[in-house]
């Protein structure tokens, strides 16, 4: 942020001095949290029917992972938008034109809600990344999770059930994750997820190791 200030201004003419283009910031490898296969299954097959708010929170939840779309744009959707099963949309955040094919799972919530609503039945980020928290527990994902930060030098470690840790955004992490799993082309998810930078994707070049660890423990694990 301050880089883009100082450019901002140097453009301007408020200063001189490019000593700051010599300074670069040294990002930390922090591991990228999603759902695993086995766990978008246990969301998705989790009997919610006697709860209408909270299934509609997972529906959508699920939708975002079939799309990989941020929770913004999930919430102005319009169902008019979605024309042969393609999702024609301008993102909320970047401007992008942005054509998403509508498969799977996320054609299921479509239909599910397309007859009674004109667009998902959203709800405000916050309480949704309460309610998605409280649903994943109640799908059982809840192994112990650590996840670690950075402040300065200093490692912040914080471990707890991985359901804590269940966000909207992590819906769009797990698109993104579950796609190069399956072998989509780089370009591909680019093209639907509206990244312009390959270099994105390069906190995500472990996600084989993390499959790797994740299906040891659940079968081997104690």
């Amino acid at each position: 942020m301050l880089n883009t200030f100082l450019n901002w201004a140097y453009d301007r003419n408020y200063h001189q001095n490019l000593t700051f283009k010599k300074f670069n910031l040294k990002e930390e490898d922090i591991a990228v949290t999603i759902l695993m296969p086995q766990e978008l299954e246990q969301l998705i097959s989790l009997d919610l029917s006697n709860n209408e708010r909270l299934e509609k929170v997972r529906d959508i939840f699920v939708f975002q992972c079939y799309t990989g779309q941020r929770y913004s744009d999930i919430q102005k959707l319009d169902f008019s938008d979605i024309k042969k099963g393609i999702w024609y949309l301008k993102t909320q955040k970047t401007k992008d034109d942005l054509n998403i094919p509508i498969f799977g799972q996320a054609l299921k919530v479509y239909n599910k809600y397309k007859e009674k609503y004109s667009k998902l039945p959203t709800i405000s980020n916050q309480n949704a990344n309460d309610y998605i928290k409280e649903i994943c527990k109640l799908a059982g994902i809840d192994t112990p999770y650590k996840k670690i930060n950075y402040v300065g030098s200093k490692i912040i470690e914080k471990k707890e059930p991985k359901y804590n840790f269940i966000t909207t955004h992590i819906a769009r992490k797990t698109f993104i994750s579950l796609s190069i799993h399956n072998k989509m082309l780089p370009d591909t998810i680019m093209k639907i997820t509206g990244h312009k930078k390959y270099e994105v994707f390069k906190k995500y070049e472990k996600l084989m190791d993390s499959f790797v660890n994740s299906e040891m423990e659940r079968v081997w694990g104690e």
